[in-house]
């Protein structure tokens, strides 16, 4: 399973101080849960239309959170993709993957040899 990496300095950074100010104090879960889904379902960063809201559980406003992460710079300005995702979590997920792969081939050998 995917992991994300958490910034010790994520809850006092400008960009959470002014989310939580326009969406209020708990708007800093959004970008948290917006990379946990995005390292299973969208491991590049780009997201369809709608998905952003989706992944983060947004119970207000159509559109409202979209604009506000874009607003603050969580989001690229298109609206569907993270602003900096793969410079800094996808060596993280290129890492996991790697590792996933490679377990992958050792298992497949250790069958085939097995089998012979």
């Amino acid at each position: 399973m995917p992991w994300i990496q958490l910034d010790a300095g994520f809850y006092a950074h400008p960009k959470t101080l002014r989310l939580r100010r326009a969406l209020g104090s708990e708007a800093d879960v959004y970008p948290t849960r917006l990379w946990a889904w995005c390292a299973v379902y969208a491991p590049d960063g780009k997201m369809k239309p709608g998905d952003v809201e989706l992944a983060c559980g947004w119970p207000g406003e159509s559109g409202k959170l979209s604009a506000a992460l874009v607003d603050v710079g969580f989001l690229e300005p298109d609206g569907a993709t993270l602003h900096g995702w793969m410079e800094r979590s996808g060596g993280v997920l290129s890492h996991i993957e790697a590792k996933r792969t490679k377990e992958k081939h050792r298992i497949a050998s250790k069958r085939s040899q097995h089998l012979a």
